[in-house]
């Protein structure tokens, strides 16, 4: 939210989104948007022609572009009309790693103004550090994920040695999580003190 209100506030956008790879469907979801008008998100599949445009391209997908190239004629009405409806003017990629991790569609500028190159520029240098973010976040899940199942690994050694204490730990650990959760903890201290 901060990166696209800076979006917006900079080059004086009406409307900008930012969609996010999920990795349990391959789809590209909307994490979160900037501006007016609010609509009802869509889901980009994996192979959406706009998403595998920019797979293939790596570049910005400008309307103009999208417009005029057969390949995007293949999409649904109520694809076309939701992008008409955003109104989608650029599709940023966001790349790390030769992988598309998301995109920030842009909507149009308040002034009615076109985009120039400069603002494409500017636009696709902050595409590359939001890709970078992206990616150290899901290394950190990752990294954290791992240090759970070592922790459960251990308890479960550890349980393992006397049949009288079998699943001791694991026992202990959900009624911890369930005494946070009483107490009105976040999710994340729920899942530090699990």
């Amino acid at each position: 939210k901060i990166v696209l209100s800076e979006i917006v506030e900079t080059l004086h956008i009406g409307h900008v989104a930012i969609f996010i790879k999920r990795n349990s469907d391959n789809g590209f979801h909307l994490l979160a948007e900037e501006g007016t008008p609010k609509i009802p998100a869509v889901a980009f599949n994996s192979d959406h022609p706009i998403v595998r445009w920019m797979i293939g391209q790596n570049r910005i997908l400008s309307k103009n572009v999208l417009s005029v190239t057969p390949t995007f004629r293949a999409m649904w009405k109520n694809e076309l009309d939701y992008l008409d409806e955003f109104p989608a003017q650029l599709f940023i990629p966001l790349n790390t790693k030769g992988e598309l991790v998301g995109f920030i569609i842009v909507g149009s500028k308040l002034s009615t103004q076109s985009y120039t190159h400069d603002d494409e520029v500017t636009l696709s240098t902050l595409a590359n550090q939001v890709a970078i973010v992206i990616e150290n976040a899901r290394l950190y899940e990752d990294l954290e994920e791992a240090f759970v199942q070592t922790v459960v690994t251990l308890a479960n050694a550890i349980d393992m040695r006397d049949t009288y204490t079998s699943s001791h730990s694991q026992r202990i650990a959900e009624l911890a999580a369930d005494v946070a959760r009483l107490l009105g903890c976040t999710a994340q201290e729920v899942q530090a003190v699990y």
